[in-house]
């Protein structure tokens, strides 16, 4: 199939190959209580599914990951897979914007964070032990980071499939927080100027 770019969906800005980047794979038919979803016009709603952290191979994918168990591994293998059963839709976020999205956010919890202890607590307060539904630091940790970035894309006004504006109503307070994602546009720019110069 040959080498190819692909662009970050926050930025409009090229991944090249080496570069740090976090693809976002979703899956088609979540359920109602999904965590973290995107309502895609007629086709039903998206669940993030998996983000890998790592860098672009140049073949529309991301190597040297972090660790994967197995089910990852075969994701990561087959999310693509155009004649497959697994085809999934997807994205990529440049690490500039990942990074920008966890510093602008850092102050914010998800209030489905929030409420997951609050209700632990009730549990604790109530019957002596916590919710079985509580997920590791870690995972909450990854949740809380990926809730930053798709927040990063409401006040961008866009969608990451498809790079159009969000069906919403707006008011005048958005201009600061599109002028703000101008600015990471701009950040990004450079430094893929800058790489060309090199």
């Amino acid at each position: 199939m040959g080498c190819f770019d692909v662009v970050c969906s926050l930025t409009n800005v090229p991944i090249h190959e080496g570069d740090k980047c976090h693809l976002f794979v979703l899956r088609k038919d979540a359920s109602w209580d999904s965590i973290v979803w995107l309502n895609q016009a007629g086709e039903g709603r998206y669940a993030i599914d998996t983000v890998f952290h790592g860098e672009y191979d140049d073949y529309g994918s991301v190597e040297n990951t972090q660790e994967l168990d197995k089910k990852q591994e075969h994701l990561l293998e087959t999310f693509s897979d155009h004649m497959g059963d697994n085809q999934r839709k997807y994205f990529f976020v440049c690490d500039t914007a990942w990074k920008w999205s966890q510093e602008k956010y850092k102050d914010w919890t998800p209030h489905f964070v929030t409420e997951r202890h609050m209700f632990n607590d009730a549990m604790m307060k109530d019957y002596g032990h916590g919710s079985m539904a509580m997920v590791s630091p870690e995972q909450e940790k990854e949740e809380i980071a990926v809730a930053r970035v798709l927040m990063a894309f409401s006040h961008a006004c866009k969608h990451p499939l498809s790079g159009l504006g969000q069906y919403h109503q707006y008011g005048g307070e958005e201009i600061a927080d599109i002028k703000e994602h101008l600015e990471l546009v701009l950040a990004r720019l450079k430094e893929v100027e800058d790489r060309w110069k090199e």
